[in-house]
């Protein structure tokens, strides 16, 4: 090939059409600059720079190409099929006269649920949610691991009250019946001797006795009953899922655990009663059959409270 004819060759191509000059110019004809135009078509500005220059080596692949060029001629009202023939008379489906084919740009990696750096700040953010549920549930409830209390014990707890309160019934009575009988006898021996008195009894050298003094009825002392206090009868029955804790003054009985629908618990002890009711509205406190409101002692869904039986029935 001549000299000659590769200048003509090369003015020819010059001659061609040249879509992203014609953008250019319409673009700056606007008075739109180069950041603008970028934002409107949603590229980078090195894109928009690269599509006016038709610089192939830093676009993607021909047919992403072909559709920014057809949005750029939307946005600076140049008819579309003006800017796309350009481009298909500049660049071929298989060549492009301006540049080499375009490889396309790399991808920027993604990030998926499998990441390593994903799975260690989920796996940090569960086991802080796990620690802040053990510290608030030790810091709510604040129970010792304590065994539960048989249902055996406390009936022998309950028969061992029992016979102490007999106990106590009988050396009363026995008492009573000691004292009576002391001091009635000890009344009739008053009574005797007054009678024989030598002052009293009719003297023989003198004409008239002196009248008989009848000693007046002695009533016998009243004694008064010695009355046993007799503890309140407490009963606690559940109709549902309930965590207790009931403790008496002595720490020597205690209910400790998880109650169910159907369970019912007798309380012995000594009062007063240092309760918690983790589930208060299934469980029912029974004064000697007489119901006590837990409701007074809520604070949410818990009853924490001390109970005294005595200052109860007096209510």
């Amino acid at each position: 090939m001549t000299p000659i004819m590769s200048k003509n060759m090369e003015s020819s191509e010059e001659l061609l059409p040249c879509p992203g000059k014609r953008l250019k110019m319409a673009r700056e004809a606007k008075g739109m600059d180069v950041v603008q135009a970028a934002e409107q078509l949603h590229l980078s500005r090195a894109m928009v720079n690269a599509l006016e220059a038709e610089d192939y080596d830093r676009l993607p692949a021909r047919v992403f190409v072909r559709g920014y060029y057809k949005n750029y001629a939307r946005l600076v009202d140049v008819p579309e099929e003006t800017i796309l023939q350009e481009f298909e008379d500049r660049c071929p489906d298989k060549e492009c006269r301006a540049a080499p084919p375009v490889t396309a740009r790399r991808a920027k990696p993604e990030v998926h649920s499998s990441h390593r750096l994903v799975r260690l700040v989920t796996w940090l953010v569960i086991i802080s949610l796990v620690a802040m549920l053990v510290v608030w549930s030790l810091g709510y409830f604040n129970w010792p691991k304590t065994p539960e209390v048989s249902e055996q014990q406390i009936t022998n707890n309950d028969q061992e009250s029992s016979a102490i309160a007999e106990e106590s019934n009988t050396a009363t009575e026995e008492m009573v019946e000691d004292v009576i009988p002391a001091m009635a006898e000890s009344t009739q021996q008053s009574a005797t001797e007054s009678l024989s008195d030598p002052e009293t009894v009719d003297d023989s050298n003198n004409v008239a006795a002196d009248p008989v003094i009848e000693p007046e009825p002695v009533q016998p002392p009243v004694v008064a009953e010695i009355s046993v206090p007799v503890k309140p009868e407490l009963t606690v029955i559940f109709s549902g899922d309930c965590w207790v804790d009931i403790r008496d003054s002595t720490r020597q009985f205690k209910i400790f655990g998880k109650m169910t629908n159907g369970d019912m618990r007798k309380l012995g002890g000594e009062p007063p009663y240092k309760m918690v009711f983790g589930n208060y509205p299934v469980a029912k406190l029974l004064v000697d059959g007489k119901p006590y409101d837990l409701g007074a002692h809520a604070n949410g869904n818990t009853a924490k409270f001390t109970f005294d039986p005595s200052a109860a029935a007096d209510r």
